[in-house]
C-alpha cells in the first residue's frame, strides 16, 4: 500500500512539475523583455549620434548647454592628427528641453579625422560618465561619413564597440551594432534641421538585461525625422529581433509619427509598447 501510494504522489509531482514548466515555457516564449532593451539602447545611440552631428553643425561654438570643449580643433581636411570636441553637459543630472528634453550628465568626447559632414572623416566617440536619463552609457561608437551614393545622398557607417547602458535597476544591456544612415531629406538645406530625413539599415547583437543574448536586423528600412527631437527619432520600419532559443519577434515603429508607440509581434501575438525616451 504504502508503494502505491508513494507511486501516485510521484506521479502527481512529476505532473505539476511539468505544468510549472510549461506555464515558464510560455511565458518566456512571450516575453518582450530583449526588444524593450534593444529599443531603449538603440534610442540612446541615436540620441548621441544627433548630439555629436549639432555639435559639428555649430562647428564646436557652445550656445550655452551644453558646453564644448575643442582641442586641437582646424577646419582643413584632411588632417593629420586626430582633434577632440567633447560636448560636456556637467556633473549634476540636468533636464533640458533641447537637445530631446532628456536628463544628462558627463561627457561625450568625439576624436575626428574630419568633421561629421565631411566626406570620409571618422569620428571615434568615447564617454566620461555620461549617463542619460539615469542610464550610464558606455563603449565606443565610430561613425563614417563613407561619402556621397549613387543617388548623391551623404551615407555614414555607424559601429559600436563594447557599447553597453546599464543602471541599477534595470541592469545592464550590451551590444555591437553595424549600421548605415542615409540622409535622404534636408541636405541641401543644412541650417533647417527640421526637415533632415535619414534611413537606417543594419544588424546588431547584444545581451539583455536577462542576461540572454539576442541579434536583431533591419527588415524594413527606419525612418529617422529630426522634427521629431522632442519624441522618438525613428517613424517608422520594422526590426526582426531573435533571442537566442526563442522564435523572431517583429518589433513594428508604425507608418508616422513621432508618438514613440510601437507593436512587438511574436507567436501571432502583438504587443503594443511605448519606447523610453
Amino acid at each position: 500500500m504504502k508503494k502505491i501510494f508513494s507511486f501516485y504522489i510521484a506521479v502527481i509531482f512529476v505532473f505539476l512539475s511539468c505544468k510549472d514548466e510549461n506555464v515558464l515555457r510560455k511565458s518566456e516564449l512571450v516575453s518582450t523583455q530583449a526588444c524593450e532593451d534593444y529599443l531603449l539602447i538603440e534610442n540612446i545611440l541615436l540620441d548621441i549620434d544627433e548630439n555629436i552631428e549639432q555639435a559639428f553643425r555649430d562647428n564646436g561654438i557652445s550656445k550655452g548647454y551644453p558646453n564644448y570643449t575643442l582641442k586641437n580643433f582646424n577646419y582643413s581636411f584632411p588632417q593629420d592628427t586626430l582633434d577632440t570636441l567633447i560636448v560636456d553637459f556637467g556633473n549634476s543630472n540636468i533636464l533640458h528641453p533641447n537637445p530631446g528634453g532628456k536628463l544628462r550628465k558627463g561627457k561625450i568626447i568625439s576624436e575626428f579625422t574630419g568633421k561629421y559632414h565631411d566626406s570620409l572623416s571618422i569620428i571615434n566617440i568615447s564617454f566620461d560618465n555620461y549617463q542619460v536619463n539615469n542610464y550610464l552609457v558606455e563603449g565606443e561608437i565610430v561613425i563614417i561619413n563613407n561619402g556621397k551614393n549613387i543617388q548623391g545622398n551623404s551615407v555614414y557607417l555607424i559601429s559600436s564597440n563594447n557599447m553597453s547602458v546599464s543602471n541599477n535597476s534595470r541592469g545592464k544591456i550590451d551590444w555591437q551594432v553595424n549600421i548605415s544612415k542615409e540622409w535622404i531629406n534636408g541636405e541641401e538645406t543644412f541650417f533647417n534641421k527640421n526637415d533632415d530625413g535619414f534611413i537606417l539599415n543594419g544588424t546588431s547583437s547584444g545581451n539583455s538585461t536577462n542576461n540572454n543574448n539576442f541579434s536583431s536586423t533591419i527588415m524594413s528600412p527606419l525612418i529617422i525625422e529630426y522634427n521629431c527631437l522632442y519624441g522618438c527619432l525613428v517613424t517608422s520600419g520594422e526590426v526582426k529581433l531573435t533571442p537566442d532559443g526563442y522564435e523572431d519577434r517583429i518589433i513594428d515603429y508604425g507608418n508616422e509619427g513621432c508618438d514613440c508607440n510601437v507593436v512587438i509581434i511574436t507567436n501571432s501575438e502583438t504587443y503594443p509598447k511605448i519606447i523610453l525616451n
